[in-house]
């Protein structure tokens, strides 16, 4: 029958031994910070273009909103306002996500102008 036996020396380093060295965390944190790196830049850029289809979907609601303006009274509203007092959209009109600007109307053509995101 053969008996492993740990020699007083390899037994003392295996009791001692109940963390991490430093050079093991510094490893780990240098990992953690190239997968941070990466990842968190993406997030930010996904947040954006978010913002960006949400302010897309605002103007086409309310460019539909003119389209029946327009069909109903049979001219084009001058401001969003119009839309708003008259019910043709159904909420507050919101303003733009991204920056926070009002939408506004082209007076002639009756869709929004600007927000180019």
């Amino acid at each position: 029958m053969f008996v492993y036996r740990h020699s007083n020396k390899n037994r003392l380093a295996l009791q001692f031994r109940r963390g991490f060295s430093l050079l093991e965390l510094l490893a780990v944190m240098t990992i953690i910070g190239v997968i941070a790196s990466v990842v968190l830049p993406r997030i930010g850029e996904s947040a954006s273009n978010a913002k960006g289809k949400v302010c897309l979907e605002y103007k086409a609601q309310i460019n539909v909103a003119s389209e029946k303006f327009f069909i109903a009274k049979g001219k084009t509203a001058k401001v969003i306002n119009q839309l708003e007092e008259e019910a043709y959209y159904g909420d507050k009109v919101p303003t733009c996500p991204v920056d926070g600007r009002p939408y506004r109307l082209n007076p002639i053509t009756g869709r929004v102008v600007g927000h180019k995101h």
